[in-house]
């Protein structure tokens, strides 16, 4: 029976359509699925023309045509979804249903997160100080087929535990722990390559202000925003204040949605690597006042690490340390 996990705040999204200030359908190529695909195809009516003449088929897929301002050809102008209102939530292609909802099979695992592209994500997120949790449940769905590393992912699931366990011990100031937790994941990713233990613990130093402002200058810009950002968080201005729990809240949720990815790819100090320039990031966002507040920051940060894979491939190679 397969194992479904969830963070403590899963349950309690909700998208809040037109009060979104960054609404996901705008800007975003919006997929559709060959099931949806099929029923707008048999769609009676005006509503059905309409559809049918708004998707761009390739020869693998099949999308919306974006309209004026790069918006959704089916969003109001409350920014409230037109099929939704017609037709109702079973009649939106899979990407609309679910996002920002993500899963991730491990075999007998599912794993099911919040992208923190959407700022209702990023509010739960931050929506209490306590350390984040993960709730546990059993699904009747059958077991997918992995093809990572078995032994490996068990291996993880501890690792996992352990940085958890760094990351949220509030007898530190965040930035030693995320220190620690660099460590850590650097002496794991040595005796996965097969390196004899270090004579001593090693101590990872962080990122400096000028490496992370060059990395983001390599990046990919997701929207025309990213450069004037990148140069704002250059610059000296009113600083955000965020207490410790912000950052340590990210930090494990982030841990949660990535590392266990290594069991794929045994690239266990990419995922590390990519935690701690998140979270340095988001501290130079914050202290600059490039960002106005924490949740805004995780938002701007996800939107342009997390969905690009240029972009995350980048981060997780780079070499800042």
């Amino acid at each position: 029976m397969l194992k479904r996990v969830e963070p403590d705040f899963f349950a309690d999204f909700h998208c809040i359509a037109g009060r979104c200030t960054d609404s996901c359908c705008v800007g975003w190529e919006i997929d559709v699925d060959e099931e949806t695909l099929e029923m707008y195809e048999r769609l009676p009516g005006s509503l059905g023309d309409e559809l049918r003449r708004s998707i761009v088929r390739e020869e693998d897929a099949a999308h919306f045509a974006l309209g004026e301002g790069e918006r959704c050809p089916f969003l109001d102008g409350r920014n409230l979804c037109r099929i939704i209102a017609a037709l109702g939530q079973d009649a939106l292609c899979a990407i609309c249903r679910e996002h920002p909802r993500f899963y991730e099979w491990f075999g007998s695992r599912v794993e099911a997160g919040l992208g923190l592209c959407c700022e209702e994500a990023c509010r739960l997120l931050l929506g209490s100080d306590a350390p984040l949790t993960f709730v546990e449940s059993r699904d009747g769905a059958p077991d997918e087929p992995f093809d990572g590393d078995p032994e490996l992912l068990d291996r993880l699931e501890f690792v996992r535990e352990r940085a958890y366990a760094i990351l949220q011990d509030r007898s530190r100031p965040f930035f030693d722990r995320l220190r620690g937790f660099l460590s850590y994941l650097a002496e794991t990713q040595d005796e996965l390559d097969g390196f004899p233990p270090a004579q001593g613990a090693v101590q990872a130093e962080l990122p400096d202000d000028g490496a992370l402002l060059d990395l983001c200058r390599r990046m990919e810009p997701m929207n025309e925003d990213w450069p004037r950002l990148v140069a704002r968080m250059g610059e000296t201005g009113t600083p955000v204040p965020a207490p410790d729990w912000v950052y340590e809240r990210a930090a494990a949720y982030l841990t949660y949605r990535w590392l266990l990815k290594a069991a794929f790819d045994g690239d266990v100090l990419g995922k590390a690597a990519l935690v701690t320039v998140f979270l340095c990031l988001l501290r130079r966002m914050l202290d600059s006042g490039a960002a106005s507040s924490p949740a805004e920051g995780l938002r701007l940060l996800s939107r342009q690490i997390e969905y690009s894979e240029r972009n995350t491939a980048i981060v997780m190679e780079a070499e800042l340390w």
